[in-house]
């Protein structure tokens, strides 16, 4: 088969939420991203090890503000009491 292409090697991409060492994919992610904004404004390459470091803990305290917020940010479940429907249809605390 002329044309085909060869399988791909090594292993598979990892799926959302997966983990790669100790970091996540989306910590990982967001790590890269930043190394690559730090990295396009150094002079000089001799720092690449401390950049990827400052990196990643960047992108740590990101991902742990971001999980503060979302768990300040969500839902409230309203708490009823045993009188609470009887006060609704009534209209009368008991």
């Amino acid at each position: 088969m002329s044309g085909a292409h060869p399988p791909p090697s090594g292993p598979p991409p990892a799926a959302p939420g997966a983990t790669t060492g100790n970091a996540s994919m989306a910590t990982r992610d967001v790590a890269a991203r930043i190394y690559i904004e730090l990295a396009a404004k150094m002079p000089s390459p001799d720092k690449a090890e401390s950049l990827a470091r400052l990196a990643f803990k960047l992108a740590d305290v990101f991902a742990a503000t971001e999980k503060k917020i979302n768990v300040e940010n969500a839902p409230k479940v309203a708490s009823f009491d045993d009188n609470f429907f009887d006060e609704l249809v009534d209209g009368k605390k008991s």
